[in-house]
């Protein structure tokens, strides 16, 4: 029960039911919409050392659309930049 309780305070607004556990290297989070299914999707992911929160939008009806596997190579690039005293990440190619 609050497990459900949770899912529903946290879910973003104008999302989708759909929430999915999102893990890659030492940042674990979840996504909220499926992008086949939904205008938008939300992926919050956590660390010990901070959290990064990411927004894809796409227009109804538009010329292009996000695709899971783009969400995905998003989330695999992430990697924790070392080189500064701050906690930063930066996406890899």
């Amino acid at each position: 029960m609050a497990l459900i309780l949770l899912k529903g305070l946290s879910t973003p607004r104008g999302s989708d039911s759909s929430m999915f556990i999102v893990r890659a290297g030492e940042f674990k989070g979840f996504q909220f919409g499926h992008p086949p299914d939904s205008r938008g999707v939300d992926v919050e992911l956590f660390a010990d050392s901070g959290s990064l929160d990411f927004i894809f939008v796409q227009k109804a009806n538009g010329p292009t659309a996000i695709l899971q596997a783009d969400i995905n190579r998003v989330v695999q690039t992430l990697k924790k930049d070392t080189s500064t005293t701050s906690t930063t990440a930066t996406l890899s190619n």
